[in-house]
Order: C-alpha cells, then structure tokens, then sequence
C-alpha cells in the first residue's frame, strides 16, 4: 500500500468528526473521551435538551452533562491538534473544471475565470486566456496522486492507458500498448526523458524570447519617442505657420495702409484744387449776377455819360476774370481700384494686391474731356508697373521650369504623351490668357463727354 493511502487511511479513522463527518475543526474532548468539533457540540446541544445541559456522545451514547461554563468550557483535544500538525490538514479536494477528470484533483484556482485547474491544463489557460502580467491564478495545493504523473492525456486507441512513452520516429506520445503494436520497430524514449529534453529547450525558448522581448522593448521606445517627436514637430511646424500668417497678414496691412494713403492725399490734393477753382468761378459769377441785376434795374432817365464809363469798366474787369477762367485748364483726377490676382503653383504663391487707376478729366471753356490711363508719368501707382514687370518675369520663369519639365517627362517616358500634351495646352491656354489679361490691363482708354 502507498504512503499515501496510509496517511488518507489514518486521517479517516482519527482526525473524522463523527458528526459532521469532516476533519475536525477546534476539536474538544468529552468525558467519554471521544472528540467533537466545537461547532457540532453546539448544535448537538440545542437539538437535544431543551435547558441545553444534557446531551449523547454520539459515538458511545453515554450522557454528557455541560459544564457550568458552557460548552466553552470542554477541554481542547491537544491530541488531535497534534495529530493534525504531524499529518497535515486535509487539502483542497476538487477536480479539474478544464478536462473534468475526477481521478484529476485540482492545483491551481484561477480567481478571474473562477475554474479549479489541475497541474496539465494550467499551461494553455495562462498562455492563451490571460495576460501574463494581469492573471489572477493561485496554487491550491499539490495534489499526491498526481506528482509523478508526465500527462493526464489517454490514447485515443485506449481509453484507460495514460500515454507514457513518446515515439521519436513518429514524432508522437503514445501508451505503451501501441509502443508494442504499432510502434514496435520505432524508435521511442519515456515521456519523462521527453520532457526533461523539452525543459532543455523551453529554457533555450525561454533565452530568443527575453531576447526578442528585449528588443520590443527597444522598438516599442523608439516608436514612443519618434510619436513624441512628431507631435513635437507638429505643434512647432503650428507655431511657425501662424507666426508666418501673422508676417503675411502685416504685410497685407502695411500694403492696405500705403494704398489708403496714396488715394487720401490724391483725394485731398483734388479737392483742393478744385476748390481753388470754384471760389474763383464763384467770384465771376456774382460779377456776372451783379451786373445783370444793375442791367435789369436800369431806367431810361439813369442813363448817362458816368453810367457808360462805369459799365465799361466793370466790363474790363468781368473780361479779365473770363479771360483769366478761359486761360486755366484745369485737370483733376479721379481713383478707383481694380482687385488684383493671386496663384497658387504647389506651394507658391503669386499675389497682385492691386492697382490705383487714374482717370484724368480736364475742364475748359469748349467743354469737358476725360481721359483714362493706367500708366501716367504722375500716376501715384508708378511702383505698379516695376511690380507687373516682376510678376511677368518671375511667371515666364514658371512657364520655362514646367516646360523644362515636360521634356524631360517625355524623354523619360515617351509612353505618357496625352499627359504631356494635356499640359502643354495648359500651359498655353494659361500663357495666353495671361498676355490678353495684362495688355487689357495695360492699355488706355479715352473718351469724350
């Protein structure tokens, strides 16, 4: 008989409670000698006398009276605890809820999944089933009838044999019954021998993966570090965009602000002139008026040689201020806007913000003419025609790369001649609209009113 069976035999006959019939659990001695749970004392009592003072031993039947301390006071049974010490208590007993074998006790708990699992089935559930830096799985304790056991699997062939032997030929553990019939001439080792070179190369297993952990490791920093050095780029690359629409938006408002002041003085410089001319128009006119109410109000007995003489010189003076009015041709300009364009050519940008057009109008004694040009000597925009000159040169230079381009495109690969061709009407059509657009912009126009 095995060690173990003797010891399971001896816990049964010596640590049992006759009651509950589990181990005992705070064992008390009776008179009688015989040994119950606290626990079962108690409920022995309650159940059999109604003052609580009087009950059996349930072994020999002999009437045990309580103390007057109570059931407290019934010595502990040191013999028992003893004995207990020496032979362990009992241990966990529950088979494995993986394989539901129930020769096959359980070893480990797994607290998340709630499962007793014996020592075969604990391997797949911790790799497959958890994380390994996150699982929850206890030892129970181990199990004595499955100590030296390699392997809780059967033969698919034989049910009731264990697989104990592993054939090297067939590359497969089997019993030892088909070691002897199919795997007679085989070449086969006992599973222990198998897995204790398996254990050898777990352990090598075991050195490639801290190995290739190691180097996760390293990647897994590397790709943290270049994430934090991407949001760092972005978040400057952010910053330099604004600050360089900002740049953009001042320059646009120093632009605005110089054109603003450009066309208020030419306004103030107009209106000036302007002014000056109608006061002295203004003048001729009450001369005028003047001398058509004295002609108006004239009688025939106010006529006389003085009335001649005075008329005559107030004549010399209103022909001089005519004269003077007739003589002075006088010009004043009026200012519009005409928008500017803007390109965009992948990533640069042509801006024309725009021009001040002056349209020059001369007022003189045979009528008006107004005359409108773009490109005058006095004209406050004369920067614009350096600027269109800088434009053009800077779009003929566009124009010379993309052809430049295109070329080599083709040269490269002559296969893509309707992308090439495509462009090239771009190209033109873009050309020659820009010429069109420029001399319209460029050339007078004069009319009579």
């Amino acid at each position: 008989m095995a060690t173990s069976d003797k010891i399971e035999r001896l816990r049964e006959r010596l640590l049992v409670c006759p009651i509950c019939r589990d181990e005992f659990k705070d064992p008390r001695l009776l008179p009688c000698h015989h040994t119950v749970c606290f626990e079962c004392i108690g409920n022995i009592v309650r159940s059999s006398s109604n003052t609580g003072r009087l009950f059996r031993c349930p072994q020999c039947r002999t009437d045990v009276f309580v103390p007057r301390g109570g059931i407290d006071a019934f010595p502990i049974s040191f013999y028992i605890l003893s004995v207990q010490d020496e032979l362990g208590s009992k241990g966990y007993s529950s088979s494995c809820d993986i394989c539901e074998r129930e020769w096959m006790q359980s070893q480990f708990k797994c607290v998340d999944c709630d499962l007793d699992i014996c020592r075969f089935c604990i391997h797949e559930h911790r790799l497959c089933h958890h994380d390994s830096t996150r699982h929850a799985i206890i030892r129970i304790e181990t199990a004595p009838n499955a100590v030296n056991m390699s392997s809780n699997r059967t033969c698919p062939k034989h049910a009731d044999e264990i697989l104990q032997i592993y054939c090297i030929t067939c590359d497969v553990a089997v019993c030892i019954t088909c070691s002897c019939e199919d795997h007679k001439l085989h070449d086969t080792v006992p599973m222990t021998k198998k897995l204790r070179e398996a254990q050898k190369q777990l352990q090598t297993e075991l050195d490639r993966l801290t190995l290739e952990k190691k180097d996760a490791i390293t990647l897994m920093e590397g790709i943290q570090t270049s994430i934090e050095e991407i949001k760092t780029t972005s978040s400057k690359a952010l910053m330099e965009v604004d600050k360089r629409s900002k740049h953009l938006q001042q320059n646009l408002e120093r632009l605005t602000s110089i054109k603003k002041d450009l066309l208020q003085n030419e306004e103030t410089k107009g209106l000036q002139e302007l002014s000056s001319y109608s006061d002295e128009l203004k003048s001729y006119f009450d001369q005028l008026d003047n001398g058509v109410h004295f002609l108006e109000e004239l009688q025939e007995g106010d006529m006389c040689l003085e009335l001649l003489d005075g008329f005559e010189k107030f004549q010399k003076t209103l022909c001089e201020q005519k004269q003077l009015l007739k003589s002075r041709s006088l010009t004043y300009k009026t200012i519009s806007f005409e928008n500017g364009q803007d390109y965009i050519f992948r990533d640069v940008m042509f801006l024309n913000f725009g021009s001040l057009v002056n349209k020059k109008k001369t007022l003189n004694s045979l009528g008006v003419e107004m005359k409108l040009s773009n490109n005058d000597n006095n004209d406050i925009d004369s920067e614009t025609f350096t600027m269109k000159k800088l434009i053009g040169s800077i779009f003929m230079l566009v124009i010379l790369t993309t052809l430049g381009q295109i070329f080599l495109a083709f040269v490269e690969n002559p296969n893509n001649f309707d992308v090439i061709f495509i462009s090239l009407l771009c190209l033109v059509y873009l050309f020659v609209a820009s010429y069109f657009a420029y001399r319209k912009s460029s050339k007078p126009v004069t009319y009579k009113v």
